[in-house]
């Protein structure tokens, strides 16, 4: 009995050394796209701030709601200084999932952009920690999740959050940034769509019967009846002048 708890123990510490590694390669992963995204992108231009949201570990019976995130403070890309009181707030506190868009972007494991800040309550990150001065200055905020190729089965794995500036030169910065996102984590092993292939959804049309359709809804039904009625009227002409030919040869002769 005691051979086997040492041996438990001995294969939870080699777990926790590896996990311990693997978030180590992947925080470098992270900050080589941090840096490739501020060679392409021209922070000072477009970016107001780019910081790095990780999970805390934790139990995987944890609901997404008591997950806790915080933004790493090692971890992020200043384009404009009046962005750098928002980046200490963020850094300061840790986050649940359903507190704000990182956590909620966590869990769906999907790219998402807030077009208009404003539409975000004010309880809530990231309007919770802008003044009404920095606010004005965003654009659009994009939030890129991360996953890991070489660990696909665990999800998301970080959350970029990117406040674009409102006076950006780039006309089509959202998409740049999700397409130069998108290389750069790749590059890495790293992923902003999830690895793994998805469970294909059956369509609520799916052993449904077709309606019909009425002839007056397609021009191309009304030739294809037109034409079918032409050619049983004219299927039917030959028999009627038979029948009368047969009718008036059999007729008696008028007196």
């Amino acid at each position: 009995m005691e051979q086997f708890q040492s041996h438990v123990a001995q294969a939870q510490v080699q777990a926790q050394v590896l996990e311990f590694r693997a978030q180590q390669l992947l925080r470098v992963k992270l900050q080589q796209a941090v840096v490739a995204l501020a060679s392409k992108l021209e922070p000072t231009q477009n970016i107001g701030v780019l910081q790095v949201w990780r999970p805390r570990a934790a139990p995987p019976s944890i609901s997404w709601q008591e997950q806790q995130l915080y933004a790493d403070p090692e971890l992020f890309l200043m384009g404009d200084a009046c962005f750098a009181p928002f980046r200490m707030l963020s850094c300061q506190s840790w986050q649940f999932g359903h507190q704000g868009m990182p956590g909620r972007v966590l869990r769906s494991g999907c790219v998402q952009v807030v077009q208009n800040l404003r539409i975000i309550p004010d309880v809530l990150h990231p309007r919770s920690r802008l003044s009404e001065a920095v606010a004005d200055e965003v654009g659009e905020v994009v939030y890129v999740p991360v996953f890991d190729t070489t660990r696909p089965h665990i999800g998301p794995v970080a959350v970029l959050e990117a406040l674009l500036l409102a006076r950006a030169t780039d006309s089509m910065l959202v998409a740049n940034f999700i397409s130069v996102a998108g290389s750069a984590l790749a590059a890495l092993q790293l992923s902003l769509s999830n690895p793994l292939p998805q469970p294909v959804r059956r369509s609520r049309l799916e052993g449904r019967k077709p309606r019909p359709v009425h002839p007056d809804s397609s021009p191309d039904l009304q030739e294809t009846l037109a034409a079918a009625a032409a050619a049983a009227a004219g299927a039917q002409t030959p028999a009627a002048g038979n029948v009368a030919i047969e009718q008036q040869h059999s007729a008696p002769p008028s007196s």
